[in-house]
């Protein structure tokens, strides 16, 4: 089935179907494969909960069929279905994001170049209701557009008067983009970025508005900032916004506050729940309460200590100071994450300390966990104290670091690149399939989940999909087709295409 992406409701999901990675290929690096670290839920209470990937959707508030027509950026779509109603349109025809099951296996996949010579691109999206353009991100404060296949002249937006200008391995600059739900209509959109007035640069949360003349611009003044966090560290400042797309709300995700080991305090960051650091909030941005209002269901109190573990304490944290924002903690560096389209669960690509990297994966609308660091890295113990690991949600899927010396041609493994289900009509077989990659060594793996969890996977020396040259993957990104994206250091930005 094919839906609109607005932010309806999506129902009906199987359950999803087995673990791959790496999968694109007659086996990894021509079969010479070997087992290597991976485990699955080993630890903590839920991963067998989310509602699957693969799965077909059987209903959507929001919708209509289509025509099969037109790609964004040069993709194109598929054969159109019809979604079960609209809420809007007018009786327009709307191309749509497809939540079939996946027909036939994962073929052999490539990257396509469709843009270049664009600064230091980390993220790419499209807009609710405008499937023509999508949007790029830069690190270093520009916005540009792709439309019919090329890159505007004019940038959409660019702040880099007031953003920091990162360089090499920066994980500061503008990191975070998020359009509002209804941005068709109201114009509204939100950024995250590190500041360059302070050093080493607090973090922004900041509003501004599409120009009320021309489409292809912002206006350049800020409507709003929603906060400011002071920061002493340069790294872990996480920076990915997302609506979420039953409930219409900010998801913001904060590393850790930077340093190494999340040592901040007597318990660090990620498990301090006064702390914005090391969680993803969750924000109201059209409450009357301004900027932001705190919407029912977040954390509100702190995690009971465990009866059956008396030799433990619970969570530190005081609970008269409880940060009333926070969705979900103990996350080190949620560089980037994004909900499914169609079952509106949370992939989550958390960065790890020293030898593993991480993927949560949460059923929709199922936050309030405790996702482990500093206690954890993956599913192993990092720093154990005298608070109880009980509560900790496990990852469902981690991997271990590798050196250049053990991947040659590429700078070894070391940072998760979090990404998107595939969600387009392009490639059948990837449907429901989660596609992510490693910072240093520029691999694009992929990834369906599958209930119970598998237990281990295999990978050869490298993954065939790479970003060429061996230039260093940044990001990734998905159009309201449903078609997935990566960004790369150089300026490229690349489409995920069948061989």
């Amino acid at each position: 089935m094919k839906y609109s992406r607005k932010f309806g409701t999506v129902v009906g999901a199987s359950v999803g179907v087995l673990v791959a990675i790496g999968a694109t290929v007659a086996a990894c690096g021509g079969g010479e494969t070997a087992a290597t670290t991976a485990t699955s839920s080993g630890s903590g209470t839920t991963t067998g909960e989310t509602s699957g990937t693969g799965g077909a959707a059987a209903t959507s508030s929001s919708g209509s069929g289509m025509g099969g027509t037109m790609g964004t950026g040069g993709a194109t779509s598929g054969t159109g279905g019809a979604a079960a109603t609209s809420s809007s349109t007018g009786g327009m025809p709307q191309p749509t994001y497809d939540c079939s099951p996946p027909v036939g296996p994962i073929p052999a996949l490539k990257l396509t170049q469709i843009a270049s010579g664009l600064a230091r691109p980390v993220l790419v999206k499209g807009a609710p209701d405008d499937d023509s353009r999508i949007y790029v991100l830069g690190q270093k404060g520009q916005i540009w557009i792709i439309k019919d296949g090329a890159v505007l002249p004019t940038p959409f937006l660019d702040i880099s008067a007031v953003v920091h200008q990162p360089s090499a391995g920066d994980e500061r600059g503008l990191l975070g983009l998020a359009f509002h739900p209804k941005y068709a209509q109201n114009g509204r959109f939100f950024l995250y970025y590190t500041d360059i007035l302070a050093s080493p640069g607090d973090q922004h949360l900041v509003e501004y508005q599409r120009s009320a003349n021309d489409p292809n611009v912002a206006d350049p003044k800020e409507v709003q900032t929603l906060f400011v966090e002071p920061d002493a560290e340069s790294n872990h400042n996480g920076g990915m916004i997302e609506f979420g797309p039953t409930d219409g709300y900010l998801y913001v995700g904060m590393g850790d506050g930077g340093g190494a080991g999340d040592q901040h305090g007597a318990f660090g960051n990620s498990q301090n729940l006064a702390q914005r650091w090391g969680k993803i909030l969750r924000l109201d941005v059209d409450s009357a309460t301004k900027p932001y209002g705190i919407p029912a269901g977040n954390i509100t109190m702190v995690p009971p200590k465990d009866p059956g573990d008396p030799t433990h304490d619970g969570n530190p944290s005081d609970p008269t100071k409880v940060n009333g924002e926070i969705w979900d903690f103990g996350l080190r560096n949620p560089w980037r994450y994004s909900f499914d389209l169609c079952t509106h669960d949370l992939y989550i690509g958390d960065v790890g300390q020293g030898l593993y990297e991480e993927i949560d994966i949460e059923p929709a609308g199922k936050g309030g966990r405790n996702y482990g660091w500093r206690l954890t890295e993956g599913t192993h113990d990092y720093k154990v104290e005298n608070y109880s690991k009980t509560g900790i949600t496990a990852p469902v899927f981690d991997y271990v670091h590798k050196k250049p010396a053990e991947l040659p041609g590429t700078q070894g493994r070391c940072s998760i690149a979090g990404g998107y289900v595939y969600r387009g009509s392009a490639i059948p077989g990837l449907r429901g399939t989660y596609l992510f990659g490693d910072y240093c060594s520029s691999e694009i793996w992929t990834y369906t989940h599958s209930s119970p969890p598998v237990t281990s996977f295999k990978d050869g020396s490298a993954s065939p999909l790479m970003i060429p040259g061996g230039l260093v993957l940044t990001s990734f990104g998905q159009d309201n087709l449903g078609e997935v994206y990566v960004t790369a250091v150089d300026g490229k930005v690349y489409r995920i295409d069948a061989q």
